[in-house]
């Protein structure tokens, strides 16, 4: 990995909501640090480094004697993202390790309640908003290639370059790792978390064809207030009576959204359990030279290949589905309420599915790299 670079952290329906506008950002950025330095600066992003954004968590503990930032996209979506909260506290322990506090580049691009000094209880968001910040709220709905995002853009660039300049830290005077760890007796070993994710894989999957039922379910629902909505059509006061279908849909849904929202809590606190479980796999063959050991892992491969493709389907329809719902919410405010929840559960679901298709590839390179250690 280069010695000067970044990772990007970023809710994917965000991108894709405003045409790839955060990935182009992104592009800018680095061309922008690499301007004002004249050193290459790579921002890592996991659509553009598969591979990369599958490893970067091990890419991060493997260069802590080099320049690495966070650069993170705060929005709504953002902070409802379990995978997105997982990199920023990656970061903030790192900068623990290292004694700084600049490793994390915040872009505050749409407002989120949990920037707002009043909401407590969240302690990511409250280290977030303490931080220095480029507000992109406004300049969202700009061109990139208008003058005052360039300006802004080489104001980000210049805080990056300043802190590259910055003498790097080695981990010979970092602060040592035993004095910011918490006492690892107490942590599960690879055993206990294969066995959490054992009992954890078949609750997620479950989670998902629960999710997909309760989906089909809106899907009826939705067609029922189709033809409500056409019936009031014919009526005296035909608008009067639309708005009185719609609030009759929303009514409706109010079930399946609160449904919804627990379902998908369910999936995320399992997805964690398995992805951890897959990280104590891992751990387990390199060490291990039990054979069975190696062929439970090729079993888990081919489950988790099989589990990727389903979903890359399945979780690419429900994306679709919450942009048809950022649309029908502007019919009536009656909506929005209920599709909000709806929207939040939902592309919490989504932006898993990057995690879902790393396990795949990461077990593969685990077990490829088992069979190269017992055959030296």
């Amino acid at each position: 990995m280069d010695e000067h670079a970044a990772f990007f952290s970023y809710s994917h329906f965000d991108d894709r909501h405003d045409g790839d506008y955060l990935s182009r950002l992104r592009m800018r950025l680095a061309d922008e640090v690499q301007m004002q330095t004249g050193i290459e600066f790579r921002i890592f992003q996991d659509r553009e480094d598969i591979l990369i954004g599958y490893r970067w968590r091990e890419l991060i503990d493997d260069q802590l004697d080099s320049t690495t930032f966070l650069i993170v996209v705060l929005t709504p979506s953002f902070f409802k993202s379990d995978e997105c909260r997982k990199e920023v506290n990656r970061f903030r322990e790192r900068e623990e390790v290292l004694g700084v506090e600049d490793l994390i580049i915040p872009i505050y691009y749409v407002d989120a309640a949990e920037m707002d000094s009043a909401f407590g209880g969240d302690d990511l968001a409250a280290d977030l908003r303490e931080r220095q910040y480029a507000d992109w709220r406004e300049l969202r709905f700009e061109e990139l290639d208008s003058k005052i995002v360039r300006k802004e853009l080489a104001a980000l660039a210049r805080q990056i370059a300043e802190r590259l300049r910055r003498p790097i830290v080695t981990k010979a005077s970092a602060v040592p790792l035993t004095s910011v760890e918490v006492d690892k007796r107490d942590t599960p070993g690879a055993i206990e978390l294969l066995a959490e994710m054992e009992e954890a894989f078949p609750i997620m999957v479950g989670a998902i064809q629960d999710l997909g039922e309760e989906v089909n379910a809106m899907g009826s629902l939705a067609t029922e207030a189709t033809a409500d909505i056409r019936r009031s059509a014919n009526r005296p006061n035909p608008s009067r009576g639309k708005l009185a279908a719609i609030q009759r849909y929303a009514q409706r849904l109010s079930g399946p959204a609160d449904r919804i929202e627990t379902i998908a809590a369910e999936y995320r606190d399992q997805l964690n359990r398995v992805d951890s479980g897959i990280d104590g796999m891992l751990a387990l063959i390199r060490v291990s030279d039990d054979e069975e050991d190696l062929q439970a892992a090729e079993e888990l491969h081919k489950t988790l290949g099989e589990l990727s493709r389903a979903s890359t389907s399945g979780l690419g329809s429900i994306e679709t589905l919450v942009g048809t719902m950022d649309t029908t919410q502007e019919f009536s405010s009656s909506l929005r309420p209920v599709f909000g929840t709806i929207r939040t559960a939902l592309i919490g679901v989504v932006d898993t599915l990057p995690t879902i298709q790393s396990w795949e590839s990461r077990v593969g390179e685990g077990i490829a790299e088992a069979r190269r250690q017992r055959e030296s």
